[in-house]
C-alpha cells in the first residue's frame, strides 16, 4: 500500500544547504533516482551508483508528492551502503 503522506515532519533533519567537500545530491523524483547525471530506474541501481561513487554526505531532494515509501526505499539503500551522512533538503519550501 502507498503511503502519500507529507514528509513535514522529517523537516528536523534538513541539512546545511552548503555543499560538503564529497557531498552528493539525491533527487527523488514519481518515475526516477537522479544522483549526479545518472538517471536511475531502481533501488537496485541506487544502491549500485552508491557503491560505485562512495559519498561522505548525501542531501535528498524529494520532489513535492512524491510518495513516503519511495524516498523511504532510497533511506534504506542509502543506509545500508555505511558511512554517509543525509540530509533531506528542499522539502520545507512546501510549507
Amino acid at each position: 500500500m502507498k503511503n502519500s503522506l507529507p514528509l513535514t515532519f522529517m523537516t528536523m533533519l534538513v541539512a546545511s544547504t552548503s555543499m560538503a567537500e564529497g557531498a552528493l545530491d539525491l533527487a527523488i523524483t514519481p518515475t526516477e533516482y537522479i544522483v549526479g547525471t545518472a538517471h536511475l530506474k531502481s533501488l537496485e541501481q541506487l544502491a549500485a551508483e552508491l557503491a560505485k561513487l562512495t559519498p561522505k554526505e548525501l542531501h535528498i531532494k524529494p520532489e513535492q508528492g512524491v510518495a513516503y515509501d519511495r524516498v523511504a526505499g532510497a533511506l534504506k539503500v542509502v543506509q545500508k551502503q555505511g558511512n554517509i551522512s543525509i540530509g533531506l533538503v528542499g522539502y520545507e519550501k512546501a510549507q
